[in-house]
């Protein structure tokens, strides 16, 4: 009987915790609904085309949104707002107009700033600020892979649709972008869902939903640390025109910087085109990673040479070169190439500022530079303008 006793006790106390669980769990998930619901708005964008297609001279598409502050602002991702490439089906975008729905009213909108990373945000015209309620942000850096997000969007259309899910990994990198840092999700993400917000579970936005993989339940969102002001502009989002690009994250090695791996030395010399095996062997101690998860400064990979429009590009006149580890730039501490397509957004057109860098040269010595840049205007026009 003692035996039975415990077995029936140990049933009835199992299902109790489980069950008190789930009542927690949906709990936080009703709370955060209730409390943010009224912050995420519906956009939509009117773009005016030079000719007409299939008998219009307007198209429309929209995607969701949310209220960054209290002076009437949203926040949404570029791409709801604007045409990667100016164009639609091949027809060449006028304008455009904006519309922003909250659950009792439509309100015109106007484009604010907007930026390479997905990134956009409206004025919503005509609006109390008594009318609307503003998200709190929270820090993507303090993010954890497994914890709980949540997602506000509207889904094909249906408005204040939310679904739950996990980070399932951070810091992803694809070069959809110019600048990124991919938050990963398993909350369900469909069409209409892009420029909404994904929450912790304090309810604080922690990222802006911008694209998923069809049909394999992948999410990606930006991290509100790339939504600020000095990585926004006004209506154009070409970077400054800087002439190098690095490598965007370190490649995975396969030694140590005791005991470099000829893998690592053959991609190293397929990056930079660095042959001299002293030199080589130090670029690689150099550029081993810190840790497991961060990189060591921006190996620069390419420089270009050419002229456009009569001008060499700033990082060819500065003289810097392939293999360069470029380790401050403007004054601001450096450890991968992303770092650097931040700094140079951040960098002002025109103004002349200093960049750090190492250079590791033949037989095995390396030499710590500080070169003069001016970034210009990209005469070339190499990026897409949205």
């Amino acid at each position: 009987m003692k035996y039975l006793i415990l077995v029936v006790v140990s049933l009835v106390i199992v299902p109790d915790a489980v069950f008190t669980q789930e009542a927690q769990q949906e709990s936080e998930a009703v709370r955060i609904f209730r409390e943010t619901k009224d912050c995420v708005v519906d956009v939509h964008t009117t773009a005016e085309l030079e000719k007409p297609y299939y008998g219009s001279k307007t198209v429309s598409w929209g995607g969701a949104g949310f209220f960054s502050d209290k002076k009437c602002h949203v926040a949404t991702a570029a791409h709801v707002i604007r045409s990667p490439n100016g164009k639609y089906n091949s027809i060449r975008i006028i304008n455009y107009s904006y519309t922003v729905a909250t659950k009792t009213r439509k309100y015109q909108a106007e484009l604010v700033r907007i930026n390479p990373g997905d990134q956009a945000e409206l004025k919503v015209l005509n609006i109390n600020p008594p009318d609307y309620k503003a998200v709190k942000f929270g820090d993507p850096n303090k993010v954890k892979i497994g914890e709980t997000v949540y997602a506000i969007g509207s889904p094909y259309g249906l408005s204040n649709s939310f679904t739950s899910g996990i980070v399932s990994a951070l810091n992803r990198i694809f070069g959809m972008n110019y600048i990124e840092a991919f938050i990963q999700t398993s909350a369900q993400i469909n069409p209409g869902n892009s420029g909404g917000p994904l929450f912790n579970s304090a309810g604080e936005v922690i990222g802006i939903v911008t694209a998923r993989i069809v049909d394999d339940g992948l999410g990606f969102v930006v991290p509100v640390t790339l939504f600020r002001p000095s990585l926004m502009k006004k209506y154009d989002v070409d970077p400054p025109w800087f002439g190098a690009e690095a490598l965007l994250e370190n490649f995975a090695r396969m030694g140590t910087p005791e005991k470099p791996h000829m893998y690592d030395l053959s991609m190293l010399y397929k990056l930079t085109g660095i042959g001299d095996p002293a030199a080589a062997m130090l670029l690689a101690k150099l550029t081993y990673p810190k840790t497991d998860a961060t990189d060591r400064w921006a190996i620069v990979i390419s420089v270009d040479s050419t002229k456009l429009d009569g001008k060499h590009s700033p990082a060819y006149l500065a003289g810097i070169k392939k293999g360069d580890l470029i380790t401050k730039f403007n004054g601001k501490p450096i450890q991968s190439g992303m770092d650097l397509r931040i700094g140079i957004l951040e960098a002002p057109k025109g103004k002349e500022f200093e960049i750090e860098l190492i250079r590791a040269e033949a037989p095995g010595v390396s030499r710590t530079i500080t070169v003069k840049v001016k970034l210009e205007g990209d005469p070339d026009d190499k990026h897409p303008t949205f």
